[in-house]
């Protein structure tokens, strides 16, 4: 928190919420329907989110279905609150593009991706950060890119994170996977990774 910049910070604070929905036109709030998967893990984190919004006036018909309707529907672009659960590694850029790039953009025939806040397409320019980002050879200008791109989601805020777990791997050299690995996670110095 303490490399966030104070500006762009969000603490608690329903009487805003209250504020700004009125401001958009909803004075009394509003109800919207939404659906959450059965697993315990995104179940539990709708309902915070659905008692945090019905204490601002935001009223969720929450249905819970079964996990894999749940992801199949999700990939449809057909939840008005779309949950995701990723495992990233150590490279900025990856949550990005995976989540906010106008190429992973979730399509309703099910061929896109985990864009769910079409990000990059209805507010474009993350793309372009990106691509400058991956295309720059020096480090120190790379990071800059990749801050920039990180500040323009924290203003524009097309996703909420709500938790965030730790980063495990474990691996024996002497347990025989019956493959030989040449890359990955497996090689991955997680010991000299760094927050920049």
């Amino acid at each position: 928190a303490d490399t966030v910049p104070e500006e762009l910070r969000y603490s608690f604070d329903p009487a805003k919420a209250k504020a700004l929905l009125a401001e958009a036109g909803y004075p009394d709030g509003f109800t919207l329907d939404a659906y959450t998967s059965q697993r315990e893990d995104y179940s539990a984190a709708m309902l915070v989110v659905q008692e945090q919004l019905r204490n601002v006036g935001v009223a969720i018909n929450l249905q819970v279905i079964d996990h894999t309707t749940f992801h199949a529907n999700n990939r449809k672009d057909m939840n008005t609150l779309p949950q995701n659960s990723s495992a990233y590694p150590p490279v900025p850029t990856l949550p990005l593009a995976d989540i906010l790039s106008k190429t992973a953009e979730v399509k309703s025939d099910g061929s896109g991706g985990t864009n769910y806040s079409h990000y990059g397409v209805a507010i474009p320019g993350i793309d372009d950060l990106l691509d400058r980002a991956g295309n720059e050879p020096d480090y120190d200008k790379r990071l800059a890119l990749i801050q920039e791109a990180e500040r323009k989601v924290m203003t524009d805020l097309p996703v909420l994170p709500i938790a965030t777990n730790g980063y495990l791997i474990a691996r024996d050299p002497r347990v025989q996977l019956g493959y030989e690995v040449k890359s990955g996670y497996a090689y991955w110095r997680l010991d000299k990774a760094k927050i920049a």
